[in-house]
């Protein structure tokens, strides 16, 4: 079978999952990639000759682009020189089927596809199966001739059921959560003589992730409890409110955006990972982060939110700790609760492993999409 992949670019840092997804399809499964932008090369690396990596994008597109989003106000379509690229390579790429990342980049390729009769696959990952994006009427009238052509609507999280209106189309949505591979993201002893417990957070700084309040939190219960540092890793519009927010505890320490080797390093070194996850302030949501799994595939004892997928591989007290959104009371004995209690860290760890071992693998994803 042949797949042609579209996404806007491969990859950022963000979307490792992406690249998870194209590295370990089966070797009968012939990938090829289309998109505007291919950034941070040396981190994902694709050399196995089965990828054909296509540009079709110039700088006068995209100053063309940027005009008719800002003064014309006209959204989620290729421009006319564009559109001739994508359709001749469709044309001579000849696939059996077109795999669209994210919504917003379906609804870009999906008059190509349509003329061309070729099948169309979705995946929604999150933010463009969340308020964020439906509110728009211009959005959510064009995802649903999408949704409608589409032969396969992959979801990552079963919330998305209700906020795309999927009932309609169950025989063709299929609930694929992003795998993570185990053999990758695996418990290991640091032998670190240190008697810090390390507290971290991994992902953007935007305001589904409620990184603010976890300061907060971690602020107070510092005050208590000297010998615990909290470690932020990722970059946002939200960076400078939380750094003041810091400013009077040396116990915060900010990374900044870090190639996925060296998140894993701080994953390693942590003892619980805190993912305070909530519907943005735009509507924005998260699907089921990725960063949790990885967290949870390293044994770690993780405290998240009952916000859109979380609940589907954490259940509170099983695997880890579950807590309302924007809840900080909550939170912070959730936190406070597994930094006194070794024995609890570990056993969550394990069991959050074994989930992750069981259900969540970028194996046992691509079986299902293949």
């Amino acid at each position: 079978m042949k797949v042609l992949m579209f996404n806007h670019a491969f990859f950022h840092i963000s979307e490792t999952f992406i690249y998870k997804q194209v590295t370990e399809m089966p070797p009968d499964v012939n990938i090829e990639l289309l998109g505007f932008d291919f950034p941070h090369g040396h981190i994902f690396p694709l050399t196995n000759k089965k990828y054909r990596i296509k540009k079709s994008e110039n700088a006068i597109d995209r100053a063309l682009n940027v005009f008719r989003k800002r003064v014309l106000n006209i959204r989620y379509n290729l421009s006319l020189f564009t559109t001739i690229s994508v359709k001749k390579i469709l044309q001579e790429s000849k696939p059996d089927v077109v795999h669209a990342q994210f919504g917003f980049n379906a609804l870009q390729i999906f008059p190509l596809v349509k003329q061309l009769n070729i099948p169309l696959v979705v995946t929604f990952h999150g933010l463009d199966a969340s308020p964020h994006y439906l509110n728009r009427k211009d959005y959510k009238t064009r995802i649903e001739k999408v949704l409608e052509y589409a032969s396969g609507i992959i979801i990552v999280s079963p919330h998305m059921n209700d906020t795309l209106g999927l009932a309609r189309y169950a025989a063709k949505t299929h609930l694929i959560p992003c795998g993570v591979d185990p053999s990758e993201f695996y418990p290991r002893e640091t032998f670190a003589n240190r008697n810090t417990i390390n507290i971290l957070h991994s992902g953007r700084l935007v305001s589904k992730k409620g990184v603010p309040d976890l300061v907060k939190v971690f602020s107070d219960l510092s005050t208590r409890m000297p010998d615990i540092r909290l470690n932020v890793i990722g970059d946002g519009p939200e960076l400078g409110a939380i750094q003041q927010l810091a400013q009077d505890t040396r116990a915060v320490k900010f990374y900044g955006s870090q190639p996925h080797e060296e998140v894993k390093k701080f994953m390693l070194d942590a003892d619980i990972f805190v993912l305070n996850s909530r519907v943005g302030d735009s509507g924005d949501m998260e699907g089921l982060p990725v960063s949790l799994l990885e967290a949870m595939s390293m044994g770690k004892a993780v405290v998240s939110t009952r916000h859109a997928g979380i609940p589907e591989a954490v259940t509170d007290g099983v695997n880890g700790l579950l807590v309302n959104e924007k809840d900080n009371e909550s939170l912070s004995a959730a936190i406070e609760k597994l930094i006194v209690n070794a024995a609890l860290r570990k056993q969550l760890g394990e069991a959050a492993r074994q989930t992750v071992l069981n259900k969540f693998t970028i194996k046992q994803a691509n079986k299902k999409i293949d």
